[in-house]
């Protein structure tokens, strides 16, 4: 009984000297990461916005014109009255 208890507290004690052994390492290679400037930020965020919206505004003109081809097709009404 006793070498059990002893080889569990040292599996316990092994996998808690693991995680804060990632954790000491996680936070050396943070300190490691050489972060961009606040500039360099908004530039990058100022084209992933105009991008997401070119996308929206061509994806929605499709919707629009695709909308109105199947209520042609299907004899529905316009989509603007469905709205209404």
């Amino acid at each position: 009984m006793a070498t059990e208890s002893g080889v569990k507290e040292k599996k316990s004690r092994n996998i808690i000297f693991r995680i804060c052994g990632w954790f000491k390492a996680t936070a050396l290679e943070l300190k490691k990461v050489t972060w961009p400037k606040f500039g360099e930020v908004m530039k990058k965020l100022g084209i992933v916005l105009g991008v997401v919206i070119f996308f929206f505004i061509a994806l929605f003109i499709m919707d629009i014109i695709l909308g109105m081809g199947h209520g042609a097709l299907t004899g529905a009404d316009a989509w603007w009255q469905f709205w209404s």
